[in-house]
């Protein structure tokens, strides 16, 4: 399965961060993937898709991707959200993402090498990442279901869940890293793989015996 990750799009009112248009750059990401990997069979966005969380972010978030992404499989990407997103802002122009009972935007896609799950980090826009105990259950319900039907799991999130401690990465990954890691080491036999965002670098690597991967944010 091919499987294209972009994270950290930042998208806004056409203004520039950091010295460069992430609406352009964004768009100039979506061409490329049309042009050179319409053969892939999942796109993934893991969070901060706008840079301040507003309704019309989203709605242009969706015009591009309807307009401008066109690959052979005519799919739509997975989407979850980051720390500049707003989670009740994001429902409304996304309402067909899946939710979980208390309203957070986690969900599971079954494929054919196995389950594919999307974590929601968010916490009222708070630059570190938080999972609580309602989002912790539940992922821990979703991982035993996969463990019994003897599925292998990806994850998907947007703050890394391990701290990194180089590059100005200090005070912004998951407050509950503890609490997420003891999940991680109790399942890691049926999770393949762990994908992040929010560090705006390539990262790779391996925690608790699980490989992960982070990508270059397309704007920053």
């Amino acid at each position: 399965m091919k499987i294209i990750q972009l994270s950290d799009i930042h998208l806004n009112e056409d203004k520039k961060i950091k010295g460069s248009n992430p609406n352009v750059r964004f768009k100039k990401a979506i061409n490329h993937i049309s042009l050179k990997h319409s053969d892939a069979d999942k796109i993934v966005i893991t969070g901060d898709l706008t840079n301040g969380g507003k309704t019309a972010h989203y709605e242009k978030l969706k015009n591009i991707l309807i307009s401008e992404l066109k690959t052979s499989k005519n799919f739509f990407p997975y989407l979850i959200i980051g720390n500049h997103d707003n989670r009740k802002n994001f429902k409304k122009i996304f309402n067909e993402t899946p939710t979980d009972k208390n309203g957070f935007i986690q969900y599971v896609i079954k494929t054919e090498v196995g389950d594919l799950i999307f974590l929601d980090t968010n916490l009222d826009g708070r630059h570190e990442g938080h999972y609580c105990t309602k989002r912790q259950k539940w992922l821990v319900k979703q991982l035993s279901k996969s463990k019994n039907s003897n599925n292998n799991v990806y994850l998907f999130m947007h703050h890394n869940p391990m701290l990194l401690d180089g590059w100005g990465l200090i005070n912004i990954d998951l407050l509950q890293k503890n609490e997420f890691k003891k999940i991680l080491i109790e399942y890691k036999e049926v999770i393949k793989h762990i994908f992040f965002g929010h560090c705006h670098l390539n990262l790779s690597g391996a925690y608790v015996g699980i490989p992960f991967s982070a990508p270059n944010s397309t704007n920053h």
